[in-house]
């Protein structure tokens, strides 16, 4: 898996730049506000369709521009490719492989990608929509099918919460049997999914801090693995749900808990140590794609060695001698430690320019 060529028009404070990437690690550096995250968020939205940093895709487009442009070129098991996206404030269109008005869902998993960045402690400290969002992008760059079953899940979701806008809720029944069969489908595969991303978190986390430490993350689903106990769940919360207007069982409503060493990390583990099961979470992400697919992710790593230390830098630095291919942003050469960067292509990016 590797991206060859970026290009970027009106993104952010790109005008117009060009890069050709290494297949090693290639390194943007630069001051803070000159465009080096920028250059990751763009790769990003190539392997997902969206950004990692907001939810209004129409921020990304310059000042006073109309519209937004980025494509990149590279090569998967499948051959070349290249995928391009246009970011309008209206909306975005996908190019792939040179055909035109694509869908997001045909887009993600063909420049698969793992992004570590300085908010990756959101997985243990932030809400749960944040750990939701993080399983639903890792299952769905390895699994195209779950992807379409997440898509499907969602519309008979927004169809079940009109349904209980309505006066008389005739069709609740019709809807229920559709989520509880996809909803149960889904929550089976996350919760697979996620025992084996805590299994190989647990082996990183007590290597990260040196020191042997219990990681455990136990999956906390709405709804039920059995399609027939899920649709009892819906019709036992029927009235709760007529009175919202909304749904309140199933994977939307999922989450899962981390504990170290016994305790709920969100509230009892350190600032440091929350660092470490992040970062061990995000290391299990990527091999758990690899495994599934074949394929090493592209890794993308935004800022994340100012904010760690010696120990988790050198832990996040041995995957990148792997084969990986690994674009990284810093602020400060001299973060570049025991060797780490010899071989690597070096950029300057400076005001929204790009320069080796």
């Amino acid at each position: 898996m590797r991206i060859r060529k970026l290009k970027l028009n009106n993104f952010r404070n790109f005008s117009e730049s060009e890069i050709t990437i290494s297949d090693g690690t290639t390194i943007f550096f630069g001051g803070v506000g000159e465009g080096k995250t920028n250059l990751i968020e763009a790769i990003f939205m190539l392997s997902v369709g969206r950004s990692y940093r907001t939810t209004e895709m129409h921020q990304v487009i310059s000042w006073g521009k109309n519209e937004a442009y980025v494509r990149g070129e590279g090569q998967n098991s499948c051959g070349s490719f290249s995928v391009g996206l246009k970011v309008t404030k209206s909306g975005k269109r996908i190019e792939l492989n040179g055909e035109q008005n694509r869908k997001t869902v045909e887009l993600v998993g063909g420049l698969r990608s793992v992004i570590f960045h300085g908010d990756d402690t959101g997985i243990v400290a932030g809400p749960p929509q944040t750990r939701r969002r993080f399983l639903d992008i890792a299952i769905s760059q390895a699994s195209k099918n779950y992807l379409y079953k997440l898509r499907d899940y969602y519309r008979a979701l927004k169809q079940r919460n009109s349904a209980l806008l309505t006066i008389k809720h005739s069709n609740i029944c019709e809807w229920d049997e559709q989520l509880s069969t996809i909803g149960s489908w889904i929550t089976q595969i996350r919760a697979t999914v996620l025992a084996e991303i805590s299994q190989r978190a647990g082996v990183y986390v007590g290597a990260i801090a040196g020191e042997e430490k219990a990681l455990e993350i136990r999956y906390v689903p709405s709804g039920s693995e059995r399609s027939d106990e899920f649709n009892m769940k819906l019709s036992k919360a029927i009235k709760l749900d007529i009175a919202r207007g909304s749904t309140s069982v199933g994977p939307h409503r999922d989450d899962f808990k981390i504990m170290l060493d016994g305790a709920d990390a969100r509230h009892y583990a350190s600032s440091g140590e929350k660092k470490t099961i992040a970062l061990s979470i995000k290391l299990a992400e990527v091999e758990f794609m690899r495994s599934v697919t074949g394929e090493k992710p592209i890794l993308l790593m935004d800022d994340v060695f100012s904010s760690l230390d010696l120990k988790r830098s050198k832990s996040l630095m041995g995957v990148t001698g792997d084969g990986s291919q690994c674009i990284i942003t810093l602020t400060d050469l001299n973060l570049l430690r025991s060797g780490f960067g010899s071989g690597a292509a070096l950029y300057e990016v400076k005001q929204g320019r790009i320069s080796q």
